[in-house]
């Protein structure tokens, strides 16, 4: 039955390492289209609405609202990066204990285009 339900986790973790990475992929977009308007690329009341999307989001699943904040700021830090950068070499570690948003958090944080 554990092996069961850490096979979930595992495809679960999966889904969401394609999901930001696309994220990833379209934020690096964005940035292009961002330089080529001359606009700024970091929108402070922008990331304010995503991180309450996130923690409203995560908040119905019974994540608390620390946790929520800390996924969506490090998903919105390696987004921000790939807008930055303009490149999409991520590195992405799966670490097979723990939260899964905590093991998020912590994969995304270290990453750095």
């Amino acid at each position: 039955m554990l092996s069961e339900l850490r096979r979930g986790i595992d495809s679960v973790d999966e889904e969401l390492i394609r999901l930001i990475g696309e994220r990833v992929r379209l934020a690096a977009e964005i940035g292009r289209v961002k330089r080529s308007l001359g606009m700024p690329i970091v929108d402070r009341d922008r990331e304010r609405e995503v991180i309450a999307r996130w923690v409203e989001g995560l908040g119905r699943f019974g994540v608390d609202v620390e946790t929520a904040v800390d996924i969506a700021q490090a998903v919105i830090r390696a987004s921000t990066g790939a807008q930055l950068t303009g490149k999409l070499d991520i590195g992405v570690t799966i670490i097979g204990s723990g939260r899964v948003g905590r093991t998020l958090a912590r994969a995304l944080v270290g990453w750095r285009a």
